[in-house]
């Protein structure tokens, strides 16, 4: 089942920032969309629950140097 998930990240500020959160998540098995924005400082990510979870995904932008502030449902 596909989830989706807006993810609040601490400093995010350019269009680097966007891509290198999206592409360390892109590689993720089981992700099926990435929509980073860095004025709004998130990124939307749907995913298949039964594939990932969505600790592995902060894990994976946690491990690019950002920080995640919150995670909300959409």
């Amino acid at each position: 089942m596909d989830t989706l998930k807006t993810i609040k990240i601490k400093q995010m500020s350019c269009g680097g920032c966007e891509r290198a959160i999206s592409n360390a998540v892109k590689e993720l098995s089981g992700i099926k969309e990435v929509n980073a924005s860095s004025p709004k400082k998130e990124v939307k990510v749907k995913f298949d629950e039964s594939i990932i979870s969505i600790d592995k995904i902060i894990k994976a932008i946690e491990k690019e140097g950002y920080e995640v502030k919150e995670i909300l449902n959409d």
